[in-house]
């Protein structure tokens, strides 16, 4: 009896490794990123709740680590690096600003590729360690342009954030990790799991939103400030900093073949009422940012003086390296009430704004 178990024991192991040599893709020549830390393969659908999308949203990232890839990866027209607002995590895969933008070229009888490399909460720190991690370990990338959509997690920070810019594992723990993540990128037995585990379970459906956009009125809004002065020293070295890391991004992107865009971002702690700046008295959300510890409580026309002054940094630094500078802080019109879901992040109707103010000062480049 053991001798019949063994040998079927044996027959299973060998069927087994079988379809995994012929099915699998362990001796593929695509780069495994296996001690980079951005999910990848992954298909997730979420229950948005937002008009101008489907009911359930698709949230689809490659085995590159990318979103919207159509093309090969020599054939990237843009690539997007940013944080979450890049990311976009929430928002359909035919929604986000970026399958806009490519639409738009479309209409104009362009095909081109836009693609996502957006990490949530990811800063410029973390945007220089994807070219050591991520982007040198796909040697065919080739994009014509990398687009930085930059600020929001970068606002007055002196140091990197590990959680969100560390790409690298680390520790026992984290290779066996990425062993095994490894293995689940290469495996047809996995694979086959998860593509039955999606026959027989409903789709993830999670959506977490808190401090929605508040309606304007003089009770809420203010055009007072509670900042007497911007220019300290911490804040002046804050800046410095981010000016650096921008001219070294612009380096890093032309050391790649490609030419860099950057963008400024927003929140909508502030919006244009009646000619002038009107600020929350209460701000959605006050960042951890180390050059404001100790300022105490801010009103959204403190943030759009400290949002507009960090995008002016990031515009001279692009300048400096004769990049393409847009400044979508200070220029864009939006209706912040349909805009955003929350104090930073854009909805599928806000996303399109965004990819129709990159597009006409985008349209002309090649």
């Amino acid at each position: 009896m053991r001798k019949v178990i063994l040998v079927n024991l044996l027959v299973l192991i060998a069927g087994l490794s079988l379809l995994e040599l012929v099915f699998g893709s362990w001796f593929s020549n695509t780069p495994v990123l296996y001690n980079f830390t951005k999910p990848r393969n992954i298909q997730k659908t979420y229950e948005s709740g937002f008009p101008g999308q489907p009911a359930v949203s698709t949230y689809t990232i490659d085995g590159y680590g990318l979103r919207g890839l159509d093309k090969g990866l020599r054939e990237i027209f843009i690539l997007t690096v940013g944080g979450s607002t890049t990311d976009q995590k929430y928002i359909d895969d035919n929604f986000t600003f970026e399958a806009w933008l490519q639409k738009f070229f479309a209409d104009d009888g362009r095909d081109v590729d836009v693609v996502s490399a957006g990490i949530d909460g990811q800063s410029s720190f973390g945007h220089l360690k994807n070219f050591d991690f991520w982007f040198e370990k796909l040697p065919q990338l080739r994009p014509s342009y990398i687009m930085y959509y930059v600020g929001i997690n970068d606002f007055y920070n002196l140091r990197e954030v590990p959680k969100f810019d560390r790409l690298e594992v680390v520790g026992l723990k984290a290779n066996l990790r990425a062993a095994f993540a490894y293995a689940k990128d290469r495996s047809a037995l996995i694979a086959g799991a998860r593509v039955a585990k999606s026959l027989v379970m409903p789709p993830a459906v999670a959506h977490f939103r808190s401090s929605k956009p508040v309606p304007f009125s003089e009770k809420k809004w203010t055009t007072r400030s509670r900042i007497l002065n911007y220019q300290t020293p911490v804040v002046a070295e804050s800046l410095a900093q981010l000016r650096s890391r921008i001219l070294k991004l612009a380096d890093k992107t032309r050391q790649i073949g490609a030419e860099p865009i950057f963008v400024t971002q927003r929140s909508i702690n502030w919006i244009k009422h009646d000619n002038k700046i009107w600020g929350l008295k209460n701000p959605l959300y006050r960042p951890n940012a180390d050059a404001l510890n100790g300022w105490g409580q801010m009103t959204g026309v403190d943030h759009y003086a400290l949002e507009q002054l960090q995008a002016g940094i990031i515009m001279d630094a692009c300048r400096e390296r004769k990049g393409v500078c847009i400044n979508l802080a200070r220029d864009i019109s939006i209706n912040h009430l349909t805009d955003f879901y929350d104090a930073v992040h854009t909805t599928p109707v806000g996303s399109r704004r965004i990819a129709e103010f990159l597009y006409s000062r985008l349209r002309e480049i090649r």
